[in-house]
């Protein structure tokens, strides 16, 4: 049986997984207890930037005993399109983001139709049980760490130079700067992209570039605060990507996604700040989309951005996290790692290519083509990878070839993210656009 786990990185992965593994510890019958060593990188402050969450995030930090008025937060009721199409209503739609479990309650708490996604005040706005949550980052880690340290979680402050293997090539130890060696019988890498861990582990990595439209982004805050019971995130389209508006209590938390192939990053800073009428700078964020082949490798699992990215577009990747953290900690409480252990890759490859795949279609049904990227955009066909997972995951609603979709409303309204995302979620982006569904 697992008894220690170290974890490597502070951010909201590793205080997650750690929340994850010490729930199973206090909600047990008997004498189960999981030593967890959690290192963090010293400086390496989370961002008061916002973020979005879905329903089961909700669910997961009530679970953990998280007072969510204390994250800066504000409700979230879904996703604002703006712009992401060329004439109107569609310029300016409304997906619903609940924690959706049912297919047929979510349609009739939107009103009863597809057309109200162009009339959000359809909403059924006291069903606060369905809800997401826009949240301050920052202020969410600091509870999660605060919960965990106070539930028995050690916190070290350092910097990992080397991660030693045994003769199997599993890892035997986590050298510190300061010369600290720890071991334990689980290793959880937290470290976001620079992979601290498996990197050590000669993992390999799946190309899914083809399906990744932006690769870079820059953001701020801004002094308005929000006041308002319910909120809207918004995604507005600019010339090479979108602008997300995530509302905060104090500020609105704000941010340029974009693709580096059709604009520079100085046009970028330019175009941005003439959106917001600021006049500012900002430090630049890329990333890639490579897929680890296997999340859970040897003794080393990888959690978060040291595993995969997943474009912030439909803010799904705190709930990833959610997922896979409490999937580890139900492995441990039950000694079940090794015979898990290929179902956790199979579930950690399958979100992947859900959100990854929904993603792709929301950019490819977009009708604006006033710029080279949006050009480009509509011109895409869908990747095979990305066809052949939707054909499996939800057979029968859509038929594509090439870039031509066409949408058949499901007989079977209770299909769920384990058979691939809630059906209704996918009716109400080709509605949003302007897509027949027969």
């Amino acid at each position: 049986m697992i008894k220690n786990v170290v974890i490597v990185g502070g951010g909201a992965a590793g205080w997650i997984v750690a929340n994850a593994i010490k729930y199973y510890e206090t909600n047990s019958f008997g004498d189960y207890t999981v030593n967890i060593t959690l290192v963090e990188s010293l400086g390496n402050e989370p961002l008061g930037i916002g973020e979005g969450t879905t329903g089961s995030v909700v669910r997961v930090l009530k679970l953990f005993g998280l007072d969510l008025a204390s994250v800066n937060g504000t409700l979230k009721y879904g996703i604002n399109y703006a712009g992401w199409c060329s004439s109107a209503p569609y310029d300016n739609h409304y997906n619903p983001f609940y924690a959706y479990e049912d297919s047929q309650e979510i349609f009739d708490l939107f009103g009863g139709s597809f057309e109200s996604v162009f009339d959000p005040a359809k909403l059924n706005h006291q069903d606060v049980s369905k809800t997401g949550w826009h949240l301050e980052v920052s202020e969410l880690i600091a509870l999660l760490k605060a919960r965990s340290i106070t539930a028995g979680c050690q916190h070290i402050v350092g910097e990992v130079t080397d991660c030693l293997l045994d003769s199997a090539g599993n890892i035997e130890s986590v050298v510190l700067a300061d010369g600290t060696n720890l071991q334990a019988d689980l290793y959880v890498d937290c470290s976001g992209f620079s992979q601290v861990l498996v990197s050590k582990l000669g993992s390999t990595f799946t190309d899914h570039s083809s399906g990744l439209l932006c690769d870079s982004a820059i953001m701020t805050n801004l002094p308005t605060a929000n006041t308002e019971s319910f909120y809207w995130t918004k995604a507005t389209a600019l010339d090479a990507g979108w602008v997300w508006n995530i509302p905060l209590k104090d500020k609105t938390s704000t941010g340029y996604v974009y693709s580096s192939q059709f604009v520079s990053d100085i046009q970028a800073k330019a175009e941005f700040n003439q959106h917001l009428g600021t006049d500012q700078d900002f430090s630049v964020v890329r990333w890639s989309d490579r897929l680890l082949d296997e999340s859970f490798k040897k003794n080393c699992v990888a959690i978060g951005l040291s595993s995969c990215f997943v474009e912030p577009l439909e803010a799904t990747s705190l709930e990833v996290i959610c997922d896979l953290a409490f999937r580890v900690g139900d492995m441990l409480y039950y000694n079940k790692v090794q015979e898990r252990k290929s179902d956790f890759n199979s579930r950690y490859r399958f979100s992947k290519d859900l959100f990854s795949s929904y993603i792709f279609f929301r950019y490819l049904l977009a009708t604006k083509n006033d710029t080279d990227f949006w050009a480009h955009v509509t011109s895409l066909v869908v990747p095979p990878r990305i066809q052949t997972f939707l054909e499996e995951a939800q057979p029968g609603l859509f038929n594509i070839s090439g870039n031509e979709i066409s949408v058949t409303k499901p007989t079977n309204w209770n299909l769920s993210l384990e058979s691939g995302s809630n059906v209704l979620y996918w009716l109400y982006l080709c509605a949003g656009v302007g897509k027949d569904i027969a």
